[in-house]
């Protein structure tokens, strides 16, 4: 049994994770299209099943229609061997940690609050053209689960611990495909926040990220890492769609700390967070799918900070990088040009239509989602047409 738990404290936790960009903890070794997800018991969602996913997926709808959650949920589902990845999904929705850790970071998640209720994640994959898998994810909630961690103790020598024995609060997630199962607990006591392993972990975990609509600050050493690899073009190619001034982008160390810096053609480099949430957010949406190459990146609220008149070429070099690094993108948006605008270039695709598709969703009952269906094809005759699909 391998228990690991974060000693760190909660100041350390919210620096690290109170961002709007969360990575799972591994590494991607496969390279992964969802095609399927289906989702119980989950936040606003008694039940909501989506088909026909492709490699890129964007979901519209009214307000409060789970948009957003869909998208915790697939985070949810990759991440759910990290000891965070609850703290996470407090992250998402900009929710302060209380001193104490307590049952309300998982509460949240349980539709109506109900802790009584089993949350279900299944998704449908296809693992690079292998095989298609189905996988399936339970969370349940303990109240007192019975074992014995290993916690530090702020008030003891850094290099020695403390047995805390159970029982505990705790999630026991049961997780099983065609082949294999895995079960372990995420745990938290005082400030601390943990798993415990019951199962040797799996080789294969899907790297994946969450750009939520604010920029982080996290983006220099990507940056560095990709200037490395002499990737940088494709980056000021990109950003050129924002502003066509810009010839160069480059990190500058102030205070310890790199800064990303744009040459514009003014007298002195520009750093680039001065330059508006867009051409932030494009920045970072195209690091993180270089950098996540051959993982999946969810996007909220994709059309955030970016003007309509350019968003058919934000959606033609987005998705030329996206298949060039085998990322998979899955967003949310509210914008009908943003939905056009991938229709037309979804159009433009000679050879790969079906690379795109748009869900809107809906509310048919009480708890039940719906989503209605748009092929690239489709999405461009009812644009077309000016028919309302968001």
């Amino acid at each position: 049994m391998d228990v690991f738990f974060s000693d760190s404290g909660l100041t350390l936790l919210k620096m690290i994770y109170f961002q709007n960009t969360y990575h799972s903890f591994k590494e991607s070794v496969v390279v992964v299209v969802v095609h399927e997800i289906c989702v119980k018991n989950f936040k606003g969602f008694r039940n909501i099943e989506i088909k026909g996913m492709a490699p890129i997926t964007l979901l519209g709808g009214r307000n409060c229609v789970g948009k957003t959650a869909v998208l915790e949920a697939l985070f949810l589902f990759f991440s759910r061997y990290s000891p965070i990845a609850f703290l996470q999904q407090l992250g998402f929705r900009s929710m302060n940690f209380q001193k104490e850790l307590s049952e309300e970071i998982w509460r949240h998640l349980f539709y109506q609050f109900d802790m009584q209720k089993v949350i279900e994640i299944d998704i449908v994959r296809d693992l690079e053209g292998r095989a298609i898998q189905k996988e399936h994810l339970e969370l349940s909630y303990i109240k007192e689960h019975k074992t014995q961690v290993i916690l530090a103790d702020e008030d003891i020598p850094e290099n020695q611990t403390s047995n805390i024995l159970g029982p505990i609060p705790a999630i026991k997630l049961a997780y099983r495909n065609d082949e294999s199962k895995h079960e372990h607990f995420a745990m938290m006591r005082g400030r601390n926040i943990g798993m415990e392993y019951k199962d040797r972990l799996p080789e294969e975990v899907q790297s994946v990220i969450f750009l939520g609509t604010r920029n982080t600050d996290d983006d220099a050493e990507r940056l560095s890492n990709i200037d490395r690899l002499n990737r940088k073009d494709i980056v000021i190619r990109t950003l050129q769609i924002i502003d066509e001034r810009v010839r160069d982008v480059s990190v500058i160390v102030e205070n310890g700390q790199g800064v990303i810096y744009a040459d514009i053609g003014l007298a002195r480099k520009i750093p680039v967070r001065l330059m508006g949430d867009g051409i932030g957010r494009v920045l970072s949406f195209i690091l993180r799918i270089i950098e996540l190459e051959g993982g999946v990146v969810f996007i909220d609220e994709i059309e955030n900070g970016i003007h309509y008149s350019v968003l058919h070429d934000f959606w033609e070099k987005i998705g030329s990088i996206a298949r060039a690094f085998r990322c998979q993108i899955i967003a949310t948006t509210h914008s009908y040009e943003c939905i056009k605008a991938l229709a037309d270039y979804s159009a433009g695709m000679e050879d790969s239509s079906d690379d795109c598709a748009y869900f809107r969703l809906e509310q048919r009952a009480e708890g039940v989602g719906g989503a209605e269906r748009f092929s690239g094809n489709e999405m461009s005759l009812a644009t077309r047409s000016d028919m309302e699909v968001r």
